[in-house]
């Protein structure tokens, strides 16, 4: 079975996105867009204490807020 990822990121980047569709290849990928929430840090919290059943990885693009949230949250 194919692990399923969770895909957080700030901005839909060309190289993101593509990197996502190479993803969605293989396993499933669930996003957490950064930029559609009004206060995404407490967003994403809240999304990946509820999910948590959802994903079995978390791939975070680049080191920035949205990382560290990711990061607190999946430990």
């Amino acid at each position: 079975m194919n692990p399923r990822v969770l895909l957080v990121y700030r901005v839909p980047a060309p190289f993101i996105l593509q990197d996502k569709e190479i993803l969605s290849q293989h396993t499933t990928v669930e996003e957490f867009r950064w930029w559609e929430h009004r206060h995404p840090a407490r967003r994403l919290a809240w999304w990946m204490v509820r999910h948590r059943r959802d994903y079995d990885v978390v791939l975070i693009w680049f080191a920035d807020t949205h990382a560290t949230v990711a990061t607190r949250v999946a430990e």
